[in-house]
């Protein structure tokens, strides 16, 4: 959910080869977390700033269009490395993903709900905090994070995220990470020609699934009814619309 590394790799590479701009992550930015702002008009005076000409800067270097978590993250980068940047949101509110919502007394989120690989000394929690001027602070879940519970609340099943899984399901979702990773970092017109040429499903068995629903991948995994909606129970992470029937696998 966040900017992908790949994104990041890139961008940097970028950078490095015009003249006269700086890498963003030269120095350490770190500092000790700020107490949190809890005031309503002085978070609005933030995140909600009005568009006005005036306000627009001369000599820009970079328009983000959209303030979500990735064109802040994009943002933040430009101009750490000397940049100067213009971020234009068409919504009344800053932020993307992250805007929150009161409701009888209680702050909901909208987007994020949690973030793996955020551990100490991670290459993304490294990114992040230096994005953020480590102002970001992360709450370590418990493990289990998540609980699927199937069928009526007094006589259900429940199924723990780590109890849940098989070997396969779990190979697919680490070559899935590994092989999407390196296909982001590849020039578009390559990745193009390896798609167009059906090169890409016969250099990587995952690519082969690109044509198949969430629903038929989990069916050739068990024939178990309830180890398919476990495995499916996340797809409304990535959009209610794409239920796992019709959802691509590949998301």
């Amino acid at each position: 959910k966040f900017l992908p590394l790949s994104s990041v790799h890139l961008i940097l590479l970028a950078l490095g080869t015009r003249g006269g701009s700086s890498n963003p992550f030269r120095a350490d930015s770190r500092r000790p977390p700020a107490p949190l702002v809890t005031d309503k008009d002085a978070r609005r005076k933030v995140l909600k700033q009005g568009f006005s000409r005036d306000k627009v800067p001369g000599s820009l270097d970079a328009i983000v269009i959209g303030s979500g978590y990735g064109g802040l993250a994009v943002a933040v980068m430009l101009s750490k490395a000397g940049k100067r940047v213009l971020v234009l949101e068409q919504h009344g509110k800053a932020g993307g993903c992250c805007h929150t919502f009161n409701e009888k007394g209680f702050e909901f989120d909208v987007g994020i709900h949690y973030i793996g690989r955020m551990q100490e000394n991670s290459s993304q929690r490294m990114i992040i905090d230096q994005l953020t001027d480590g102002q970001l602070q992360w709450a370590e879940m418990d493990s289990p994070f998540d609980t699927v519970i199937l069928g009526d609340p007094d006589n259900c099943k429940r199924y723990y995220l780590y109890k849940a899984n098989i070997d396969r399901f779990v190979t697919l979702i680490k070559v899935r990470s590994t092989h999407m990773g390196i296909l982001k970092m590849l020039p578009m017109p390559l990745v193009w020609f390896v798609n167009r040429t059906g090169l890409l499903a016969w250099i990587s068995p995952f690519f082969r699934m690109s044509d198949k629903s969430l629903s038929e991948v989990v069916a050739e995994l068990t024939t178990n009814a309830d180890l398919r909606a476990v495995f499916s129970y996340i797809f409304p992470t990535y959009g209610k619309r794409c239920p796992p029937l019709i959802g691509a696998y590949i998301t």
